[in-house]
């Protein structure tokens, strides 16, 4: 497999710089079309999240993604690029609370593991041992 994505039909990106990949939400969308005439929200079908943060809407979904390279879903709506994990390993009560103190707000979701990739960490819903025995 390529060692890059081609985003967007003509656009290539290191698979190593991908931190999630999620389809369009209609928040997404709503929030495209508050640009104005800028931006054809409806031309967007997912969201790549990089490693420095920069957050790009993409024509391709997520099946056109996993046909380039294998994804791990981490959430219900969320994956990572396989080959971008390094570790994961379950969230215990003492993380969350230390987390959400962080934050200074209780954290949202069911998150039950972190994920550590090449391109920085994420939560997951999916337990670790579930999310390694995926990247078979």
């Amino acid at each position: 497999m390529s060692q890059f994505l081609t985003i967007n039909n003509d656009e290539l990106v290191p698979l190593s710089t991908v931190k999630r990949i999620r389809p369009v939400t209609a928040d997404d969308r709503e929030g495209l079309r508050k640009l104005g005439n800028r931006v054809d929200a409806d031309r967007f079908n997912a969201r790549i999240e990089f490693a420095d943060g920069r957050r790009n809407y993409i024509t391709e979904t997520v099946d056109d993604i996993r046909n380039q390279t294998n994804l791990l879903q981490i959430t219900d709506d969320a994956y990572v690029i396989s080959a971008n994990v390094t570790k994961a390993r379950d969230l215990t009560e003492a993380d969350i609370t230390k987390m959400s103190e962080r934050m200074g707000r209780p954290l949202s979701g069911d998150f039950t593991a972190q994920v550590d990739t090449t391109a920085g960490r994420v939560l997951s819903t999916v337990p670790a041992l579930e999310l390694m025995n995926g990247l078979n």
